[in-house]
């Protein structure tokens, strides 16, 4: 059995593994996963005959993911961060709201304008804006 890191997941249910050695890394793609499977979980896997497709995809579970932690990389705490980031945008008035959204903005151009573009940090910032979404979709 192989294992890699889960780097990509597609609404279809596949997606793509990160695998990794002493020697060098490379990404091996998969059409099916369990339910549980998130993205940054490590997996066994298997690789299909004739074919570049892992399958039998299992999540790896350690010992500390077993106890009083939480196995999926997304935490409580960053799923209450983020609901207090809606709720005080909800609850804050136009003229902050549109401080918040002018802050946000220049922040966007700021990390976009860098020399080197930082994925993570502007995945940050998205998180934190959690009060972005299509007009409309707030039930009001």
């Amino acid at each position: 059995m192989l294992t890699g890191f889960v780097c990509q997941l597609h609404y279809q249910g596949g997606g793509s593994l990160l695998c990794t050695t002493s020697e060098d890394s490379w990404q091996v793609p998969f059409a099916r996963a369990p339910p549980e499977v998130r993205v940054g979980h490590s997996v066994t896997f298997s690789l299909a005959e004739g074919a570049n497709l892992a399958v039998n995809l299992d999540v790896v579970q350690d010992k500390a993911a077993t106890s009083s932690a939480p196995a999926s990389p997304i935490s409580k705490q960053s799923c209450r961060k983020l609901r207090r980031s809606i709720t005080r945008f909800y609850n804050a008035d136009l003229e902050e709201r549109l401080q918040m959204i002018e802050a946000a903005e220049h922040l966007l151009g700021d990390l976009l304008n860098a020399v080197e573009l930082d994925g993570d940090a502007i995945c940050k910032l998205l998180c934190r804006c959690g009060w972005l979404h299509p007009p409309g979709s707030r039930a009001g």
